[in-house]
């Protein structure tokens, strides 16, 4: 399905590869029907990094690329620019849909493309995909929503792991990783009453050998044992059985 967006001058493209924290850290993309052309720029900022050299594969490199500092202190990144192509350079300010260069196949890249991120104030990587046709947030502060949605969006993968996600929520990472820890905390098991589980287990109810150790579970040793000392004792009516 084709989107409108704000960084390839044909003004839709198709998405190749989704943002995946720690393992895709950005979009890949590509103009509508899979063809490919000129990289725009998002917003008005100052390019902070660019390089035009690359002339084909590099492992783990961005290949020819740009990153433009924006005047909320957001950063984007453009990717895999074709050899020879990017028109900007580092401290040149730039503005909203002006030619960056042209989309390639150069550094890590399979296939012609766009790698595209979205960095926040600390210059960490978040989910570029809301921002595709859309302004970057407008304050340079950590975000202000709730502490349930901020441990939603962190649940969904939006402000990634570690010192990564330490640096996007700032002085709110401690309220919000401890909302993500109890909305992950396993659900308390429910309490065994093991005098009942002995009664019943005296009667006949879970069987001998396995069919009583699969029944009983995590509880087994202790209701077998339980039941090994009733029967020392000669309390196995089923109202004299006891805990030992």
């Amino acid at each position: 399905m084709s989107l409108k967006n704000r960084v390839l001058e044909s003004g839709l493209l198709e998405v190749t590869q989704e943002y995946k924290p720690g393992v895709h850290n950005g979009i890949d993309v590509v103009n509508q029907n899979y063809t490919l052309g000129n990289i725009v720029a998002h917003s008005n900022g100052v390019v902070v990094g660019c390089r035009n050299n690359c002339n084909g594969f590099e492992n783990g490199s961005y290949g020819n690329y740009v990153k433009i500092k924006h005047d909320n202190g957001y950063y984007t990144l453009y990717g895999h620019m074709a050899y020879n192509t990017v028109k900007v350079s580092v401290g040149q300010r730039v503005s909203k849909g002006q030619v960056l260069g042209y989309m390639g196949n150069t550094g890590m890249s399979y296939g012609g493309h766009l790698h595209f991120e979205v960095r926040n104030t600390n210059d960490v990587r978040i989910d570029p995909t809301e921002y595709l046709n859309s302004d970057l947030p407008n304050s340079q502060s950590v975000p202000t929503k709730s502490v349930e949605e901020l441990a939603q969006e962190v649940i969904a993968g939006k402000y990634g792991n570690g010192e990564d996600r330490k640096n996007a929520l700032g002085d709110r990472y401690v309220e919000v990783q401890a909302r993500v820890n109890e909305i992950l905390a396993p659900a308390p098991e429910p309490s065994v009453d093991i005098l009942d589980l002995v009664r019943k287990t005296i009667r006949g109810d879970f069987g001998n050998g396995e069919d009583r150790r699969n029944a009983l579970g995590s509880n087994y040793d202790e209701v077998q044992r339980q039941v090994n000392l009733n029967f020392q004792n000669g309390t196995t009516n089923w109202d004299s059985v006891r805990l030992y």
